[in-house]
């Protein structure tokens, strides 16, 4: 057995030889966990002042004259390998001696050795990192329950795909229609300019048929049968012939004027570039509408995107940290777990008390 002496006594009002009347004695276990040794313990309760600080009657062997009392207490400390601690405190008075060994133990039991309190920090500083896991964890979880409810658990990224794939199409077709709005545009400018050309109604000969027109047909018919006669009878240079082929001649030029009118009538070319007209039109309003309905829903597939865009960010961010928490939460769980099995057995103190305190008289 290492023995090492630490001595907190007073003088005893006897002679210096003479042995105490009461001795008490307590075995203490160092905890190996705590990194500490029985020796490590020794050298530090053989300090004077921290003896005195404890109780002024506890006095090392070695300064006998530090304390002159009736209740002086000697303290003797010995070891035994680098795990037993044995404290023997001896003296006059029993309850002097009781309570000396009691408030050293007690005084131990406080006493924090620099291993035992770096363990016990290190799991304390591993349940705050835990705690704080625990708690991101919480804030993260209670993000991604709100993203949920406002927006639905889908990665928005598919529906931003889904999208583009819708505006790429749309952007074709928009593209084939404002080339055919455009075709339609130069065909209306080109027709427009040929009704501007072309007049919109042409002079026209017609026959008329009127109560004067028949009556100088009849007429016409009886000078012409006259003039036959005449002709047979007096010959084509007879004066009558000729006053007679001249009076068929006035009435045919009256029977002519009378029966020929002329009216403006509609234009077949100008009705035909017109029908033609109408039906360009009525194709470039159709496209145009198809046209600008297609550029609002593309502007909204935009819109759409840019939107998602922002929300997809956001769930990427918000699931990156939930991810990053969780692994953070699993991390400082494992970590409390391994600080709490190094530091095993050291919750109830860095020792323990494996036998006594006992107390009992001397023989002198």
């Amino acid at each position: 057995m290492l023995m090492s002496m630490l001595v907190v006594a007073s003088s005893l009002l006897q002679s210096p030889t003479a042995p105490p009347a009461y001795q008490s004695r307590v075995t203490l276990q160092v905890r190996a966990e705590s990194g500490e040794s029985a020796n490590s313990v020794a050298s530090y309760l053989d300090l004077r002042d921290m003896l005195g600080s404890i109780a002024p009657n506890l006095v090392p062997n070695s300064a006998a004259s530090a304390y002159t009392g009736t209740d002086r207490v000697v303290l003797q400390v010995s070891t035994a390998g680098q795990e037993l601690l044995v404290i023997c405190a001896s003296g006059n008075e029993r309850d002097a001696v009781d309570s000396g060994l009691t408030q050293v133990i007690e005084h131990l039991r406080r006493f924090e050795p620099g291993q035992y309190r770096a363990r016990r920090d290190q799991v304390e500083r591993a349940r705050a990192m835990l705690q704080q896991a625990e708690v991101a964890l919480a804030q993260i979880r209670a993000a991604q329950k709100k993203f949920i409810a406002d927006h639905g658990a889908i990665d928005p990224s598919q529906r931003v795909g889904m999208l583009q794939s819708h505006l790429s199409n749309r952007t074709a077709e928009l593209a084939q229609l404002e080339m055919t709005v455009a075709e339609n545009v130069a065909r209306v400018d080109y027709l427009r300019a040929q009704l501007q050309r072309l007049p919109a109604t042409v002079e026209q000969t017609v026959d008329v048929s009127t109560g004067e027109t028949r009556m100088l047909s009849k007429q016409l018919d009886e000078l012409e049968q006259q003039h036959a006669q005449i002709l047979v009878k007096s010959g084509a240079d007879h004066e009558e012939t000729k006053l007679s082929s001249a009076k068929v001649a006035e009435v045919r030029r009256l029977l002519e004027d009378r029966s020929k009118a002329r009216r403006q009538v509609q234009n077949d070319r100008y009705a035909e570039v017109e029908h033609k007209l109408y039906l360009v039109e009525g194709d470039l309003a159709r496209d145009s509408t198809r046209r600008d309905l297609m550029r609002k829903t593309i502007g909204e597939y935009e819109a759409e995107i840019a939107k998602l865009t922002l929300i997809a960010g956001e769930y990427a961010q918000i699931w990156s940290e939930l991810e990053t928490a969780e692994r953070q939460l699993t991390f400082a769980r494992a970590e409390l777990g391994s600080m709490e099995r190094q530091a095993t057995g050291l919750v109830g103190g860095w020792f323990a008390v494996i036998a006594g305190p006992t107390s009992q008289a001397t023989l002198r």
